[in-house]
């Protein structure tokens, strides 16, 4: 528990740093004609879309080779690792929606508050490996994500986000 207090104290002040820093930044620009994720906010944006959309190709391309991903479950390296992981982690929800509530931008860097809301409509399996089945209930989950890009591709993603309560809107922390 103090872990994931002193984590989300620890986004916190990476937010409060990257606010000032873009605002020494000049303003994001929108993403190209085609398309392409230019800022580290663009890219964020979309890796975020294309994650709750289950859109794996998109991801790929967004992701440096060997991205370091860590999320409460882990550490994971390599774009195929951090895919997986992504993919393991929506298996038990149906459709995903997502909103961006606030992005800060820097230079090589975008720290994001979001959320994800979705109902659990498929077995999920818990921290210790065990599997419960389906609740039919809803997640709604605050989420901070630490992006550092480089080149134009996300080479580390830190997602924080409390995992207990994630558990506990699911009905599977008990009485």
């Amino acid at each position: 528990m103090r872990a994931f207090a002193f984590a989300r104290v620890v986004a916190a002040l990476f937010a409060v740093i990257a606010a000032h820093a873009s605002a020494a930044e000049p303003a994001a620009s929108p993403a190209g004609a085609a398309g392409a994720a230019t800022t580290p906010s663009d890219i964020a944006r979309k890796q975020i879309e294309a994650g709750a959309a289950r859109d794996w190709a998109t991801l790929k391309t967004l992701y440096a080779p060997d991205v370091r991903y860590v999320d409460p479950n882990g550490e994971f390296k390599g774009v195929d690792a951090a895919i997986a992981e992504i993919e393991k982690s929506l298996k038990p929800f149906g459709k995903v929606a997502v909103k961006i509530h606030k992005i800060y931008d820097g230079k090589d860097f975008a720290i994001v508050e979001w959320t994800a809301d979705a109902i659990n409509d498929a077995e999920i399996t818990l921290a210790d490996g065990s599997t419960s089945p389906a609740t039919g209930n809803e997640v709604n989950l605050n989420i901070v994500t630490i992006y550092d890009v480089k080149d134009g591709k996300i080479t580390s993603e830190r997602n924080y986000y409390d995992g207990l309560a994630m558990y506990g809107s699911l009905g599977l922390l008990g009485d």
